[in-house]
């Protein structure tokens, strides 16, 4: 218990401390991703708009005073005992996070409570949350809403709850203009991550600098048939906090290489991504969320799943999980060469609007749905209150 105690006041020297008692809320979110107040405001809700009183910082950025004294009476020191102790005060009649993959959410106790959870990015077997492993009760939540159906499906072997199949709900929430003008010709979803020292394997038997490697190769590949046909390689950066460390990343990639480009805003709202990608013709990329959610907006996109080095990515890591296709498709492949590249993206560009409307149309509802202004979700809130 000493442990622990030391432990909870350590946290608490590194966190912001309120000093005000929290007011009750009909909703609790829990986690305060980087969209989270733009996501919940007066622009796209009228009841469920985030603040400091109804938001719990999952990663410790701030804590109430009196809600720390409870936990210190009661001889509560974990998060989860934190959280439920706000839960009592606040009493609110819904919770949701968009944290699906945390089990922070799954674990605490709120009987009077719905329990919403909203699936934050694309899930593959190597990232979702193990239920088995974090001993999850399958009736700890109310309402699951999911990219797919299949995904949907996976879900409810382990949790007895409503699946809502929605897509992206960050995309849903954005109007787009169809008639936009066309500012990339090729637009490239970087995948870039950090690789952290102290985890440094994505399977038993591939290392994540392995992993990186293929991404580093598949770009090489991209800037020379580019460069062939006298275009530039535009590549959208994933994270800009790591600005200037994913810029030298590619820099080191592409050496003196001219025909490319870096894009990255001075600020960035979450609509960004998709602003971009609705300005470009071809979305080229390897796994990311981005790619499925420009299937969604009716984009020509092309999956290059070159990362599937073992027998445990072969399963896990695989374009359009849980569901399995074949290592060549329509707009996928598995191989990691020029002329494979050069053909795939031949194929795509030549197809018309509705040439690619037509071939994708079988695969939209296996890779992500969409439901605009989130009409479901707000549906079954309004039920909720």
């Amino acid at each position: 218990m000493i442990k622990r105690l030391i432990s909870f006041f350590f946290i608490l020297t590194q966190s912001k401390i309120f000093l005000k008692k929290p007011k009750p809320s009909q909703v609790i979110f829990i986690g305060k991703p980087q969209f989270h107040f733009s996501l919940f405001s007066e622009v796209n809700f009228d009841q469920l708009i985030a603040n400091e009183n109804n938001t719990i910082g999952v990663w410790k950025e701030y804590f109430y005073l009196h809600i720390i004294i409870k936990c210190l009476l009661k001889f509560k020191f974990s998060f989860q005992e934190y959280c439920e102790e706000y839960i009592k005060l606040v009493k609110p009649k819904l919770i949701i996070t968009f944290l699906d993959n945390y089990d922070i959410i799954y674990k605490l106790k709120a009987k009077n409570s719905k329990k919403i959870v909203v699936q934050n990015s694309y899930r593959y077997g190597s990232n979702i949350l193990n239920f088995k492993s974090k001993e999850i009760d399958k009736n700890s939540i109310d309402h699951f809403f999911v990219y797919n159906k299949n995904i949907g499906n996976f879900i409810n072997k382990h949790l007895n709850c409503k699946i809502h199949p929605v897509g992206s709900f960050l995309l849903n929430s954005l109007d787009f203009d169809t008639q936009v003008n066309v500012k990339y010709k090729y637009l490239y979803v970087s995948a870039y991550r950090r690789v952290d020292s102290n985890n440094n394997k994505i399977s038993s038997y591939t290392s994540y600098i392995k992993f990186q490697e293929q991404e580093k190769k598949l770009v090489k590949l991209l800037s020379q048939y580019l460069f062939q046909t006298n275009q530039t390689l535009n590549i959208l950066g994933g994270n800009k906090y790591l600005y200037d460390e994913e810029y030298k990343y590619f820099k080191d990639i592409l050496k003196e290489n001219k025909n490319w480009n870096f894009i990255k805003p001075e600020k960035r709202h979450y609509s960004f991504p998709y602003r971009c990608v609705n300005s470009a013709e071809i979305i080229l990329g390897i796994d990311s969320s981005l790619l499925y959610e420009s299937i969604a907006l009716g984009k020509k996109t092309i999956f290059f799943n070159c990362r599937v080095l073992d027998k445990y990515l072969d399963e896990n890591r695989h374009f359009g999980w849980p569901k399995k296709f074949d290592d060549e498709g329509f707009f996928w492949t598995k191989n990691l060469s020029l002329d494979s590249i050069s053909s795939k993206i031949n194929s795509i560009d030549k197809l018309s609007k509705n040439e690619w409307n037509d071939g994708i149309k079988d695969y939209k509802s296996h890779l992500l749905n969409y439901d605009k202004s989130n009409k479901t979700f707000n549906d079954t809130v309004s039920k909720i209150f």
